[in-house]
Formats: structure tokens, C-alpha cells, sequence
């Protein structure tokens, strides 16, 4: 059995156009982004905090620790992330005092 083969004639759309006729991507920094951002690596956020990965991965999980940012290319186990240590220290003032005991005898 012979089977037919059709031929389509490629369509040329705005999805196909040429790079120069494409508008420029939006920039990511806006003016009202802070030009200081400070990024915390894993083994330093580890450090700062004073706990486990694993405890700071639970709180992510619940919402109650900042997200890091995906700063290498993404692709599952391989990308790169990387705490704003400014909402980390958001995070670490927030965080309540302890209340101490009056010593024995008080």
C-alpha cells in the first residue's frame, strides 16, 4: 500500500519573523528595583540562619521562609538558586525574641 504524503507550505507569521522586526524583550530592572540586590548561596544562608537545609526547605514548603531565586539556568536539580539576603534578614527580625526567666531566688 502506497502511502500519500502531503506537502504544507510553511506559513510565515509574527511568531516567525525575523529577530529584527521583533520588539526588544522587557527589561527585568525597572528603576524601582533596589541596584544593591545581595544574594545568599546555600552554604551561606546555612550559616546565617543556624539550622538545617532541610528545616529551611520544610518552612519554604509551608510558606514560612523567603524563596529563593532561580539566578542559573533552570532544569530541574541543576539550577542554581540563591536567597535576597534582604528578606532573609526580613525574616530573621521578625522572628520573636525569646523571653528568659528571672534567675532562681527573684
Amino acid at each position: 500500500m502506497a502511502r500519500a504524503t502531503r506537502r504544507s507550505k510553511r506559513r510565515t507569521s509574527k511568531a516567525h519573523a525575523a529577530k529584527s522586526d521583533r520588539a526588544p524583550p522587557p527589561s527585568v530592572i525597572t528603576n524601582d528595583a533596589p541596584a544593591d540586590i545581595r544574594l545568599l548561596h546555600k552554604p551561606q544562608l546555612l550559616e546565617l540562619v543556624g539550622v538545617s537545609y532541610s528545616s529551611i526547605f520544610n518552612w519554604m514548603r509551608q510558606g514560612r521562609f523567603p524563596l529563593p531565586r532561580v539566578i542559573g539556568p533552570p532544569g530541574g536539580r541543576s539550577s542554581r538558586v540563591a536567597w535576597v539576603a534582604s528578606e532573609v534578614q526580613a525574616w530573621l527580625a521578625s522572628r520573636p525574641q525569646r523571653v528568659m526567666k528571672p534567675p532562681p531566688g527573684e
